[in-house]
């Protein structure tokens, strides 16, 4: 292959030019054929020259001193001076003179070109040239630089191949799960992404959804996205977008006459409707909602979220799960998500299809129920005679298929075709396929449990001294008169003032006091007839309040006396205080009340009592910055045990390091207990950590009551709501009715008939529930995620921290190391940069471009340090911390520097063993071959995701080079291998291509002047070249072999057809429309062009290396 004007070289920029070890790619600007000479220019596209001055601009070479030379997938370009773009991949070409690629620009527009390399400016450090080639010809570096990019490089390779989305999880602050990662797949690939995320309570929605918005983001950095959540959430969603994805969004105030510019913003659902008036409601990309159940209820509000449907191509609306018996508000949420599906559908028509839908659904549940019963009972013949029933209705060709395949005489009696066969029955014949609904009982198994403390005490009146009861009595009696009273004046009677005043009597007389003197003083500033009666009580019920705070202060000073007395404890708060001094000594407690004035008093004692370095508070009324540093404090220090707060209750924070939840009252909600419990009961929690809660309760009173409806009726201190979030309006409205028809004993009355409704709503939700898992039994999928997951996470990001570590430091970004505690006790890693530290000399040899660490240095609570982990157990605990791991700066370049080098990948070294074994080491990678896909104008599907069958692991195979290793047993020499890139720096490793002399115990390089110089008389030039071609050639088809026996080709066929008959077929079962022509036609070509991808798998040389093994006992 000759040299033309254009092509792209290698070139050596080494003062060694014998055995050199330096090299970057230039592109030909002048070839001169009768002295043998190229010209050669070094493009420096991001002006690395800055940094790296000693970089040439342009150099002579003769011919035989460079070689001609790949460019980097993945790596950026110039193309012609007019545009930058992307390097796909090469593409295949018959011409010997030129490489071509296949590019895409980066301004976003998506088109697919293929162009010729002598039309594309390239940095001088994105080459891609062979390892084999680097061994030929010597150029073998130091085993550390192979040692530490093997890590990299494996992780890496995994990465490459997991399903989209998983990068982006990795590096947000959360533990993996294989049911966000499934969910993360269906919203990133597709066409557009519109669903509704509908899992229970505690499943991580929010996180789903920011990793979606991140991912479709970084496919178009012009992404525009506006985020409406209820006011309440808005902070909760600024703070996890900020912390767990470092995305600063912009909230739109009313007050604010011009729009925010951003790609990103946040509105409250409150102020939508006035949003859309003044800026319209088309200029997004995407809209995000939670809450969206909520909209049912207001009608402008959901009527403003329909236009921007309609105008949107993607939406992802968060919401509680729908439940399909609830026709009416299931409809209306179905018009919410899929608008032009949707809009001409009469109930009736939709109660046709629901018939339909529940007929199938009734058999799946009972089939997914019964599946743990399978080997125990028995019961493959019962299956299949169930499935055949079902099909006789369905009329289905791939069902019919799957049935046949069941064979009962395998070893697992056919179980693995039957969960398949559940899994497309719940794919193909659900209504709405857009609609996700993760199950904590799927997770039951990495779950802690909830348990409940109940501390209860009689209210004391007069005769004790302490008048709470006779603030009770009279509370109930005014709020009975102020019933009365409206209804006698035909005035509407404001449920919330009455829940309010209820409430705050049982939180505080520091709470009531408030609510009392403000309803006082609006009273007397708008004095009517119909307040006379209100003052008068209100003044008598002021009084009490007051005698009641006063003794209640006097109770809480003389607290030390009460430690010895504390049966003696009349008042709720000094209670509370006393179980945690005795209970609590060691462990995190997270304290809740409603009422800030409350939260402040108790802090006050609190910290009297344990000391004031053991207690924060998160409350209203305090700065952004003291907010923070609470949360800092609580997460990070181990003698920080109470954090202390209002209703804001650390919104979008994360308490699961905490031990257990006080709740000092209760809330009128449902919804906002289970906040206050998810705080602390979240995915991730350590299964042996029960969730505790403490609850106070003053006996025989609302508040009893109340709690008896938690308990009895919902079971939210043991179990979460479970899927029935949207129907909790309703246990809302009845508290409401009971309290309108009786104060004092409305709600006692009501305990049964509320906990029968509400079984029955859980009943009819455990159906959908079991048919919605039936959709994930696809055991190829799960199998692949749940790998994952243990490589990634299962050790809180081991190998994040191996990948990090490995190549940190050989590029110049030394870190210093103390030593913190994780969530189980175990000691983990603190990480340090600073500045003094960077080994400027070390990065130049690697040609390392320092990251830029504007936002990390943003984010860092000191302007001249970086401080973080490598840990996710960590980062998910300590927000303080910066999480390095992809997507974050610090990693990104580290990873990326690993991987574009050449360094690292061709090397010769010998290590000691327990026996003697000389040979080449070949490890590969394997990736999808685009090109089926590039060449029909796309660089992935919408519709068939192959993530499924790509192989995660590298391949390595070994060459012994003399005959009395080919009998030494290949597994050991894999282990010594694998424990020689594991075990860390090793002075016994001798580096075979050194081009200075250190023999150590490798006694045949004695006699040469340098270990390169041994290497290459042992290993003469013509020899070596035929040996490393040889053996190249044989491991590449061995691996070759290895990768058709394990990608899966029948079964990618199988699940693509059943794909695109599943789209048929579901569309003639509910009376849509088919398939046109043209969509047909499409779905096959792109089916056939992923198909011929995963055939012929692309499959390339990650390193090469001759390694030697020396006998410990011979030298």
């Amino acid at each position: 292959m000759g040299f033309c004007v254009g092509n792209y070289v290698r070139c050596p920029v080494d003062d060694d030019r014998i055995n050199p070890r330096e090299f970057l790619i230039g592109q030909v600007i002048a070839l001169n054929n009768q002295t043998d000479e190229i010209t050669v220019r070094f493009h420096d596209i991001y002006d690395k020259n800055q940094f790296f001055e000693d970089a040439p601009d342009t150099m002579k070479y003769y011919l035989n001193e460079v070689e001609r030379c790949h460019i980097r997938s993945g790596s950026k370009a110039i193309y012609k001076n007019e545009y930058a773009c992307n390097i796909i991949k090469l593409k295949s070409s018959k011409d010997n003179n030129y490489f071509y690629y296949y590019i895409e620009p980066i301004n976003g527009n998506g088109r697919i070109t293929v162009v010729c390399e002598k039309d594309l400016y390239v940095q001088y450090d994105d080459g891609d040239y062979s390892p084999v080639r680097q061994l030929i010809n010597y150029e073998l570096h130091n085993p550390a630089w192979y040692k530490n990019r093997s890590i990299v490089s494996s992780s890496i390779n995994a990465i490459k191949n997991s399903p989209a989305g998983f990068e982006l999880l990795l590096g947000s602050r959360v533990y993996l799960f294989s049911h966000q990662m499934d969910t993360i797949i269906r919203g990133i690939t597709g066409e557009c992404c519109r669903i509704m995320l509908a899992d229970e309570v505690g499943l991580g929605k929010t996180i789903e959804a920011c990793v979606i918005l991140k991912g479709l983001m970084q496919r178009n950095n012009r992404f525009s996205c506006i985020i409406v959540v209820p006011r309440s959430l808005v902070n909760q969603w600024k703070n996890e977008l900020s912390y767990k994805f470092w995305l600063e969004v912009p909230i739109w105030e009313p007050s604010s006459w011009t729009p925010i510019k951003d790609k990103l913003i946040l509105v409250a659902i409150e102020d939508i409707e006035e949003y859309i008036d003044r800026f319209g409601d088309s200029n997004w990309d995407m809209c995000i909602v939670d809450e969206t159940h909520r909209l049912l209820n207001q009608k402008s509000y959901y009527d403003a979220i329909h236009r921007i449907s309609n105008q949107v191509d993607n939406i992802l609306l968060l919401s509680a799960t729908p439940i399909q018996q609830r026709k009416t508000e299931y409809l209306s949420l179905l018009k919410l998500l899929s608008p032009q599906k949707y809009k001409d559908i009469s109930e009736n028509e939709f109660d046709e299809l629901i018939n339909k839908s529940r007929a199938i659904k009734d058999k799946v549940y009972m089939l997914t129920k019964d599946i743990k019963y399978y080997y125990e009972d028995e019961l493959w013949d019962e299956y299949i005679e169930e499935l055949v029933d079902l099909n006789l209705i369905l009329q289905d060709s791939i069902l019919e298929n799957l049935i046949k395949n069941i064979d009962i005489s395998s070893e697992d009696k056919g179980l693995e075709i039957i969960k398949i066969a559940l899994a497309y029955i719940s794919n193909t014949y659900e209504i709405e396929r857009n609609i996700i609904r993760n199950r904590r009982i799927e997770l039951s198994d990495s779950m802690s449990a909830r348990t409940k403390k109940v501390i209860s005490y009689p209210m004391m009146d007069s005769k004790y001294n302490f008048y709470e009861l006779e603030v009770y009595d009279k509370l109930v009696e005014y709020l009975e008169i102020y019933k009365d009273e409206r209804r006698r004046l035909g005035k509407p009677i404001s449920m919330k003032y009455i829940k309010d005043m209820i409430s705050a009597m049982l939180s505080s007389p520091w709470a009531l006091e408030i609510l009392v003197e403000k309803r006082i003083n609006l009273i007397n500033i708008d004095v009517q007839e119909s307040y006379y009666n209100d003052l008068d009580n209100l003044k008598e019920l002021q009084i009490l309040v007051n005698r009641w705070k006063r003794e209640s202060e006097k109770e809480l000073e003389e607290m030390d006396y009460y430690e010895d007395y504390p049966e003696l404890i009349k008042g709720r708060l000094l209670k509370a205080i006393d179980y945690l001094d005795e209970n609590f000594t060691q462990e995190k407690v997270v304290i809740f009340s409603q009422w800030t004035k409350t939260a402040e008093v108790f802090e006050k004692y609190l910290k009297r009592k344990v000391g004031d370095q053991y207690v924060v508070s998160f409350y209203n009324g305090k700065s952004v910055g003291e907010l923070e540093a609470a949360v800092d404090r609580f997460q990070g220090e181990r003698d920080c045990r109470f954090l202390v707060c209002d209703s804001l209750g650390g919104e979008g924070r994360n308490f699961q390091m905490a031990d257990a939840i006080l709740h000092l009252d209760l809330p009128w909600s449902p919804i906002d207990l289970e906040q206050r419990i998810g705080r602390l009961d979240r995915i991730g929690r350590q299964k042996s950590k029960d969730v505790l809660s403490i609850v106070l309760i003053s006996e025989d009173t609302i508040e009893s009551d109340l709690y008896n409806i938690w308990d009895k009726g919902l079971n939210i201190f043991s179990e979460s709501l479970s899927g029935i979030e949207i129907a909790l309006n309703d246990v809302e409205n009845e508290i409401s009715d009971a309290l309108l028809f009786d104060i004092k004993y409305g709600l006692k009355d009501s305990v049964n008939s509320m906990a029968n409704s509400i079984a029955r709503m859980r009943e009819e939700v455990e159906k959908e529930r079991y048919f919605d898992y039936a959709k994930r039994l696809d055991p190829n999928r799960d199998r692949k995620l749940k790998e994952l997951v243990r490589r990634f996470d299962s050790d809180g990001g081991k190998q994040l921290r191996a990948t990090m570590g490995a190549w940190a430091s050989m590029v110049g970004l030394s870190s210093r190391k103390s030593t913190v505690l994780n969530s189980k006790g175990e000691e983990d890693t603190i990480i340090t940069y600073i500045p003094e530290d960077f080994k400027i000399n070390a990065a130049k040899v690697a040609m390392f471009n320092p990251p830029d660490t504007k936002e990390a240095l943003k984010r860092s609570r000191n302007k001249r340090e970086l401080r973080g982990t490598f840990s996710t157990d960590i980062a998910v605990n300590r927000e303080d911390l910066i999480f390095f791991a992809p997507g974050e700066s610090i990693f990104d370049s580290i990873t990326e520097s690993a991987q574009s080098s050449y360094r690292g990948r061709a090397c010769a070294f010998a290590i000691k063993a327990d026996f003697e074994w000389v040979g080449l080491v070949f490890k590969w990678n394997t990736n999808f071959n685009l090109d089926y896909l590039l060449d029909q104008g796309h660089k992935e599907s919408a519709k068939f995701d192959i993530s499924d069958y790509l192989l995660i692991d590298q391949f390595t195979t070994l060459h012994p080079l003399l005959k009395s290793c080919k009998d030494v047993d290949e597994r050991l020499v894999r282990k010594r291998l694998e424990d020689w890139i594991n075990e860390g720096f090793n002075e016994d490793c001798v580096h075979l291509g050194k081009r200075g002399r250190t023999p150590k115990y490798f006694d045949k390089i004695k006699g040469y002047d340098s270990n390169v110089e041994w290497f290459k008389a042992y290993f003469n030039k013509k020899i070596w070249e035929k040996l490393v071609q040889g053996h190249y050639r044989n491991s590449f088809n061995d691996v070759r072999r290895q990768v058709r026996d394990l990608i899966n080709i029948e079964g990618a066929e199988k699940q693509f057809e059943e794909i695109i008959t599943s789209i048929k077929a579901r569309n003639i079962y509910f009376d849509s429309d088919v398939l046109n022509v043209y969509e047909d036609i499409n779905l096959n070509q792109e089916r056939d062009a992923i198909l011929n991808g995963l055939r012929n798998i692309d499959i390339y040389l990650d390193s090469a290396a001759l390694v030697w093994m020396v006998k410990n006992d011979v030298s």
